[in-house]
């Protein structure tokens, strides 16, 4: 709490008042007598986000939709590099969350291709 905050409830205190608001540039304070804290609600969990990214040019065939769930390692897609097809594995398990790229697409060295939701 700062100097502004600790004079205004040290003047809600000694007063008859029963609100004192302030706005100032960096602070909005308003204290109320005799009101229960509200509670506050716990954050929610964070979820973490993971792209898989094309590890060189070539045309992509992807094996998942949006909202499959995947486990680490799992093939997700496979990337046909002039004769050679490689296939490609979730970095981190949890629900594919987007696709930034389409089967059939001609995709670059390190253009993304879908994005992992891990919660």
């Amino acid at each position: 709490m700062n100097a502004s905050a600790r004079r205004l409830e040290a003047t809600l205190r000694q007063s008859s008042y029963e609100r004192v608001r302030f706005v100032g540039p960096e602070l909005e304070l308003d204290l109320r007598r005799g009101l229960p804290a509200a509670p506050v609600a716990p954050a929610p969990p964070r979820s973490s986000m993971t792209t898989l990214y094309a590890p060189s040019l070539g045309t992509l065939e992807l094996l998942v939709e949006v909202d499959d769930i995947v486990v680490q390692g799992q093939v997700v897609a496979r990337l046909r590099i002039h004769r050679r097809t490689e296939e490609l594995q979730a970095p981190a398990g949890g629900r594919v969350h987007s696709m930034d790229a389409a089967s059939g697409d001609l995709v670059e060295h390190g253009g993304p291709l879908l994005t992992i939701t891990s919660d």
